[in-house]
């Protein structure tokens, strides 16, 4: 079996750091986590470019003309929501990212264990003490039970 590099563990002093990071987002998101459309069987409009420069623009207008608009129209809410979205978009974004490249680190891991567990299985059938490989037998039957007339993959 080729070496591995050593990895680096992480830290518990890391992983502290890392959960009072998700905290701290939870927290900062509580106020927006009831958030629902208003018309929950329509579907939500995606900000895209058109859209964007179309509500600023629109926004600008309004602003201009409050004395005409009907006080339940709800300027002030708008703005709100502009500004906002403006403070959470690019974090919401990033916030994604760093969620996309930390779950394809975990499938990776995984991948790697399922991996090295299989071919530990298969070390001790061969080489093992045969009590050892029957505590293992059961359950790896059990995990990688395939449907009826699947040919088998990995050994």
């Amino acid at each position: 079996m080729p070496a591995t590099p050593s990895p680096t563990e992480i830290s518990a002093d890391t992983l502290a750091r890392f959960d009072q990071a998700l905290a701290t987002i939870q927290e900062v998101l509580a106020p927006f986590a009831p958030m629902t459309a208003d018309d929950p069987g329509r579907p939500l409009y995606e900000m895209q470019t058109m859209h964007e420069a179309f509500c600023r623009q629109t926004l600008l207008v309004l602003d201009e003309n409050r004395d005409a608009l009907p006080p339940v129209y709800g300027l002030e809410t708008v703005e709100w929501g502009l500004r906002t979205f403006d403070a959470l978009r690019l974090r919401m974004l990033r916030l994604g990212e760093l969620a996309t490249e930390g779950q394809a680190t975990v499938a990776v891991l995984a991948d790697g264990l399922v991996d090295a567990a299989i071919k530990g299985y298969v070390l001790l059938k061969i080489v093992g003490e045969p009590e050892s490989f029957r505590r293992l037998q059961g359950l790896r039957e059990a995990t990688f039970r395939r449907p009826s007339g699947t040919p088998p993959q990995g050994e």
